[in-house]
């Protein structure tokens, strides 16, 4: 399914959202300033009681928060 999403979306092959085996995840800059950040989450693949994310995408989405170069975030999740 991820696949054919992907191919959807026309995602060139070994990229690391083909690769990961946590989700589809993604961040992309705004703007030529990179002024701000789009976060895109994906609650899917290891989605428990306790837990959306798992600890690979948790560990990435400190990164990308930690990033200085954007002023402004913008996180999505599919919730």
């Amino acid at each position: 399914m991820k696949d054919i999403f992907l191919d959807f979306l026309d995602e060139p092959q070994g990229t690391p959202r083909r690769l990961s085996e946590t989700g589809i995840y993604v961040s992309y800059y705004l703007g030529t300033s990179k002024i701000g950040k789009l976060i895109i989450l994906d609650i899917r693949y290891v989605k428990t009681d306790d837990d959306l994310l798992g600890e690979v995408q948790w560990d990435w989405l400190e990164q990308e928060i930690l990033d200085p170069t954007p002023e402004i975030f913008f996180i999505s999740s599919g919730t």
